[in-house]
């Protein structure tokens, strides 16, 4: 009998500080905008869905912080199936100019595994937080329930 392990989901460590913070999109899908991905909740229509790639949806955490993870996660439940999302993360200090952290790559969002990704990357300071999503198997454009900026 093969039996499943159960998925124990750890957190990356120090503080989620984009939770609440100013958050846009550039465009969405019906209602599903931009402040449903930090609103600290993943259940039911609590999501963004972009609307014409590439679909970026930016953090505002208002002023310069320290971060060293991102974590992004839909909805843990298996009726939200394994998807892959191909995504890039970019950083700016004024909002305008944004360069690129982590390199455009493909994700694999799975419920078995809590439908979520943590990406880290060497710590760095920033104020904006952007994410570049070009491709997603399982919808018509990118979707993040909650997308979590980690500082230590």
């Amino acid at each position: 009998d093969f039996i499943k392990e159960e998925f124990v989901l750890t957190l990356p460590e120090g503080e989620n500080i984009a939770i609440g913070k100013k958050i846009k999109d550039n465009g969405f899908t019906d209602v599903y905008g931009a402040n449903r991905a930090n609103d600290g909740s993943t259940d039911g229509s609590s999501y963004w869905e972009g609307k014409d790639y590439p679909n970026t949806l930016t953090i505002d955490l208002e002023t310069p912080a320290s971060i060293y993870t991102v974590r992004l996660a839909l909805n843990p439940m298996s009726v939200w199936g394994k998807r892959t999302q191909t995504i890039a993360i970019n950083i700016s200090m004024d909002g305008e100019n944004f360069t690129e952290l982590v390199k455009t790559k493909q994700y694999t969002f799975d419920p078995d595994t809590g439908n979520q990704v943590q990406i880290p990357f060497d710590e760095v300071e920033t104020r904006f937080v952007q994410l570049v999503f070009t491709e997603n198997s399982g919808a018509g454009g990118g979707q993040v329930a909650e997308f979590e900026i980690y500082s230590k």
